[in-house]
């Protein structure tokens, strides 16, 4: 029986259809992976990684001041990235005239690569450094405050000095070798966090002030309570008042007002520095400075940071951390299941928002193209 084959003509037209077919699909496919679909996969990936190297940057400066080294704060200004698409189809076979089959193979590809790149900015200049010393302002507690952040959590962090009484405010620079006054000032705080979970005492700005303000306001209902008449008496304050003014300053002007010396943005962080554990090594060989009592016994830093804040270290990678850097050998981290760390730590980043948000610095830049 005679079967009759199509021309060669015939058959590369035929070719031609399918692979014109084929490249089509694969055109469609790939521009079905751009566009949309990459910024939907890339967005989440980005956010993250920004901010984790943000976190882990601060982590680290706070590490750093521990061992009086020098801090460097980088900010990422912009990211950028391309992506780039090639489709091809290769095919190689056999026709034969007269043949009843032929050989056809087709080798389609597709490939896409991606081109990012991240630029950096060195924060510096004279208005930075004036942000990193320059006093917390009144208004940032009362931001935090009117936020939902425990009041005893604000001021044992941001505040060193309340009438009379001291927060280590020797711990706003290098570690001191003397151990500090933070007692009293914590017993306190404590007060005044029970207070504000009774929705008894508010943190208000003033109105009209021109460096802005803030007052302390105990709701009248509250006004004799034994957690208000304890607070009042710590701070030596007229035990028939309720309302407060805040006023900046080292040392207690009257009765009738409380003054407050807040930290400085750095001093915050040396303030947090002090909570960085640190292996014995370092202490014999004085890299870091013991802080010791009057009678010469070591004094230890973790009741001044109890519930508050805690970076721990490791000699291997930490499995239960939150947040890690590495640093002269070892592993600084926060542990995962430690919620108060996690809880200062945030409201840190937020502080370092309020005091460098504007200060940012326009050169040199550190552009890094990251190839694939």
């Amino acid at each position: 029986m005679h079967r009759e084959t199509d021309p060669p003509a015939a058959v590369h037209r035929r070719f031609s259809a399918v692979l014109l077919g084929l490249g089509t699909i694969l055109l469609v496919t790939g521009c079905n992976l751009m566009g949309p679909r990459a910024m939907r996969t890339a967005a989440q990936p980005y956010n993250e990684t920004v901010s984790t190297v943000g976190d882990e940057q601060l982590l680290l400066n706070i590490v750093r001041l521990r061992y009086r080294d020098t801090p460097t704060f980088l900010e990422i200004t912009s990211i950028s990235t391309a992506y780039d698409r090639v489709a091809g189809l290769g095919a190689e076979g056999q026709i034969r005239e007269g043949a009843a089959n032929n050989a056809l193979l087709l080798r389609p590809n597709l490939s896409i690569s991606e081109r990012p790149t991240v630029t950096y900015v060195p924060m510096q200049g004279d208005r930075f450094a004036k942000n990193l010393l320059s006093p917390l302002p009144p208004e940032a507690l009362v931001y935090l405050s009117q936020s939902g952040w425990s009041a005893e959590r604000i001021f044992r962090a941001c505040v060193q000095r309340m009438n009379r009484l001291r927060n280590a405010p020797t711990a706003s620079g290098p570690t001191p070798v003397e151990a500090p006054e933070f007692e009293n000032f914590r017993t306190m705080a404590t007060s005044l966090r029970r207070l504000q979970q009774a929705d008894a005492v508010y943190l208000l700005p003033v109105a009209g002030e021109e460096n802005g303000g803030a007052k302390l306001v105990i709701d009248p209902e509250w006004r004799d309570s034994p957690e208000a008449l304890h607070f009042k008496a710590s701070l030596g304050l007229d035990p028939s008042l309720d309302v407060f003014p805040i006023v900046p300053g080292l040392t207690q002007i009257d009765d009738r007002s409380i003054a407050v010396s807040t930290r400085s943005l750095l001093g915050v962080l040396f303030y947090f520095s002090q909570a960085v554990e640190v292996p014995p090594s370092a202490k014999a060989a004085g890299t870091v400075t013991t802080t010791v009592r009057p009678d010469g016994t070591p004094f230890s830093w973790e009741p001044v940071f109890e519930n508050l804040f805690r970076v721990r270290r490791a000699d291997t990678t930490p499995r239960n951390a939150y947040l890690k850097t590495r640093y002269r050998g070892g592993w600084y981290y926060i542990d995962d299941a430690d919620l108060d760390s996690k809880s200062t730590f945030f409201m840190l980043d937020l502080l370092f928002a309020i005091q460098s948000g504007d200060s940012r610095a326009l050169t040199p830049v550190l552009t890094l193209p990251i190839s694939r």
